[in-house]
């Protein structure tokens, strides 16, 4: 009875330690997460992890990404998700700091620490767990599920 027990723990834990991360800049690999149709970037740059395989559960993600707007495109999402009901109170700008992201990316977020606030519960996702933060023309996107 021991070993069966010992054979299903192992088991488990083999099946929630499957960890795969993908990085891409292809805006159709992640629009199953966030909202492209009505608001299409001209590009993306991301990295989404999935954390388990599905036999055991469902899998739970994250995703960080950086979306680049026309300016048209940025002004509309801008008014369509910036409120005070979606201000997120507790923003904390390291949460954007992601470890791939490009420096001048990182500088800008940096630089402009005071005036940068991150929204949740917008129209790039139905995700409640999904942080957008606006820079010049570009959002980063915090997204998991759990």
């Amino acid at each position: 009875m021991k070993k069966i027990l010992i054979v299903l723990i192992v088991i488990f834990i083999a099946g929630c330690s499957n960890i795969h991360t993908s990085h891409g800049d292809e805006a159709e690999d992640i629009a199953g997460f966030i909202n492209l149709k009505d608001y299409k970037p001209k590009r993306v740059e991301y990295e989404l992890t999935k954390i388990g395989d599905d036999r055991l559960g469902p899998a739970d993600y994250t995703l960080q990404a950086v979306a680049y707007f026309d300016p048209g495109t940025f002004e509309k999402l801008k008014s369509d998700c910036q409120s005070d009901e979606n201000l997120n109170q507790f923003f904390n700008s390291n949460t954007f700091m992601f470890e791939w992201l490009p420096q001048e990316i990182k500088e800008e977020l940096v630089t402009n620490k005071q005036n940068v606030k991150s929204y949740t519960n917008t129209k790039i996702s139905a995700n409640p767990n999904c942080e957008v933060c606006f820079l010049d023309n570009k959002i980063l996107i915090y997204y998991f599920t759990n």
